[in-house]
Formats: structure tokens, sequence, C-alpha cells
């Protein structure tokens, strides 16, 4: 018998030179798979229902009110919840500590629901009346052993938006701090407008905005979708949904109707030329011992549309090397009659000399500007030399894309109407 087994291992190699190495591989990965779990690549998920809560509580009264949480996974999750802040201005008034929650934490089987219970209580006594503000929290994490990879987490929040009704009245007050028409970087011109809470409740805007062509008829309109809740001493801004291709160096007129709430909407117009006027005000490094050399460009708006430029920034060094830098804050949108600085992180060292800072500008879909500066970079650091200033005349050139920013300049105000329940 081991004659006959030790030949026909010869035969078998003899004819299939190494399969007798690729058989007991398979083998041993055929008992690897059958020993270990099947794993799951379900990605936990759960949703809740009502996605936010609006209620009016008067001090000293409970109130209870039910969340229902689903789970979109096939298996078991865990679901712990916790109360936090929502809105984080300055004159919110918190009311995370009049919420609690029952059960704080529970299993939900695959595909199944639960619901709890909040009640919320805010403290009896001479409390003013206004809005109050708090978020539950839901935590999910999967609790099946056999899940070794996807996500295995998730997470959905409530805000509870309280009206108080305490000592004084509520008033739901919004004003529109600016309203204008912005030349993006693709050509288009779209609207935007900003609110601000000046009651002592919160409110969602919506609206649309009717313009007008030079024959005085309407000729398009747009629509403000509806807002996240503008919290008391808070603002928003509203962006139009739609974009439009207007006639560059004609003049439109715009009008937005804005409803939030109130007795009545707010309204705004604007008369402009959709004429991109933006110059290089100052382009200059600024350097410190703790964050090195930052390069600031200015950019003035002169013209009567908002606009959002793109700009790239870089050092020609004295012997022709050039040098990138990274945007660290920028106006995302500068407003007509408006200036803002573009801070840059130059994070090169610099031999001592005379360097020039270049910043190439595109704005307004097709223009593009070039400025120059230059400074020495002596013992103590970077210091001008010659007067900042030399720039190119605006030229037709494509945009090299949106920009991501952050930040905001101060607005121009436009003719406005506030009211107030």
């Amino acid at each position: 018998m081991m004659f006959r087994a030790r030949l026909f291992s010869m035969r078998f190699r003899g004819l299939f030179p190494g399969a007798f190495l690729v058989l007991t591989l398979l083998w041993g990965l055929g008992a690897m798979l059958l020993l270990a779990p099947p794993a799951y690549t379900d990605d936990v998920g759960i949703s809740v229902a009502p996605t936010t809560v609006e209620l009016t509580l008067i001090p000293g009264r409970a109130v209870r009110h039910e969340i229902t949480v689903f789970s979109q996974t096939p298996h078991a999750v865990l679901v712990s919840t916790s109360i936090g802040r929502y809105g984080d201005g300055t004159g919110v008034r918190t009311a995370v500590d009049w919420l609690k929650v029952e059960p704080r934490q529970f299993l939900i089987a695959g595909f199944e629901d639960r619901t709890i219970t909040i009640t919320l209580e805010a403290p009896d006594g001479e409390l003013a009346s206004g809005g109050s503000y708090a978020a539950v929290t839901f935590d999910a994490k999967s609790v099946d052993p056999l899940q070794d990879f996807g996500a295995t987490t998730a997470q959905a929040s409530v805000p509870f938006l309280i009206n108080v009704e305490g000592q004084g009245l509520l008033v739901r007050q919004a004003a529109l701090d600016w309203f204008v028409p912005v030349l993006e970087p693709n050509g288009l011109v779209g609207f935007r407008a900003r609110l601000v809470n000046r009651g002592n409740v919160h409110f969602l805007a919506k609206g649309a905005v009717e313009i007008t062509g030079q024959n005085g008829l309407p000729a398009w309109n747009v629509e403000f979708p509806e807002s996240m809740p503008v919290l008391p001493e808070s603002g928003h801004v509203l962006e139009s949904s739609e974009t439009l291709m207007l006639a560059k160096g004609s003049t439109y007129s715009a009008k937005a109707t804005i409803t939030y709430g109130g007795s009545a909407a707010i309204t705004g117009d604007s008369t402009f030329k959709v004429s991109p006027e933006l110059r290089v005000a100052d382009l200059r490094p600024v350097a410190s011992p703790d964050e090195g050399i930052k390069l600031v460009v200015t950019l003035a708006n002169e013209g009567e549309v908002a606009l959002r430029a793109v700009v790239q920034v870089f050092v020609r060094v004295a012997d022709g090397t050039v040098l990138g830098t990274t945007l660290e804050a920028a106006p995302g949108l500068l407003l007509p009659g408006t200036s803002g600085d573009m801070r840059y992180n130059f994070s090169h060292s610099l031999p001592p000399g005379v360097h020039v800072i270049v910043a190439e500008v595109y704005y307004g879909g097709s223009e593009q500007m070039t400025h120059e500066s230059t400074f020495r970079m002596g013992a103590s650091g970077p210091e001008i030399v010659i007067e900042p200033g030399t720039a190119t005349e605006p030229a037709v050139a494509a945009a090299p894309g949106s920009s991501d920013t952050t930040g905001a300049v101060r607005g121009q105000r436009v003719k406005r109407t506030r009211t107030a329940d």
C-alpha cells in the first residue's frame, strides 16, 4: 500500500508539476474559510422621526414628547442617547438641563424601531419669554460579533426648538441686512440675502427674487429655499437655488420678497450692472515669530455685483525659483463697495535678497489680473522695499475653478423693511 501510494504520488507530480503543492494550498484555504465566521459589510444606519421638535413650554409645567428611532441595519444595534446644546450664538439660551430621556440606552433589533419619551420642564419662577434650545443625539453601535468591517457606528440628532411663555412677550422679528446679486466664478449671476434675528424666538425663512430686464418687464424668478432655524441674535444667508446667464455690461433690477413667519414679508431691492470691477488694493508679506511668514492679498470690490474671486499666490525667488502657498482664510463673498483680506501660509525658507509676490486673480467668469509686489528678505524678516502696485490689465482667461474659502466681510446695506409679530 505504501509503495502504491508513493508511486501514485510520483506519477501525479510527474504529469502535473507543482499541482500537488497547489492542491495542498487550496485545501488549507478551504479549511480556513470553513472555520472563520462570515464577515458582514452591512453599514450601521439609523433614522428618527420627527426630525425636529418645536413646542411651546410654560415654566413649571412638564411636557412629554415621543421620538421613534428606526434601525436601517439587518442586525441588532445598541443606541445611546445624550443631550447637548443647539446653536452657538451669543444670545442663544440653552435648554439642556430641562430635558430628560427615557431610556438612556436601548437595543434595537434588525430593521425594527423603538419609541422613547423625552420629558421637558422649564424651571418655575420668573423666567423671561423667548426661545430655548437643545438637541437630543442618538449614537448607534453594532453589537453583531460577525461584523468586522464596514461602518459600525451611526448618529442622528433631533433639535428641540422651545418657545417659553414666561415673563414678557414672544417676539418674532427679522431684518434684512443686505441683498445682492452675485457674479459667480463661472460667469452666472445668483442672489443672496442676509437676515438677522432681532426677536427672542427662532424663525425659518424662504423667499423669491424677481428680476427685471432693461425693458422694465419681469423676466426671471428664482427661489430662496427654506432656511435652517435662525436663532435669536444670529444671522443667516439665503442663497438662490438657481443662477442666471445675464448679459455682461447690462443693467437689471431685482426685488426680493422673504417670508419668515412674521406678520408681513421683508422686501429688498437692487439695481445693478453686470460689470465686475475688482482691484488688488494691497499685496504684502507679514511675519511673526510664532506663525512665520504670511502673504496677504487685499481685494477691493468697486462694482455693483458681489464677487467670489479665486486667487493663486506664489513667490518668485531672486534665483528664479517659484514657491507656492496654501490658503488660510479668505472672504467667502466680496460685497459691492467692500474689501477683504485673503491670507496665505508660506512655509518655505527664503534666502536674503529681493523676492517677488505674485497674485493671480480670477473672477467674473472670464476676468483675470496679475499683481506683483517686491520685498527684501533681511535678517529681521521681510520688508517692503518697492511700492507695491505693479498690476497688469484684466485679461480674458479661463477661471481655474472654485476655491475653498472661509470667512466673511462686512456687507453693504440696502433698502429694507423690518417687521415683527
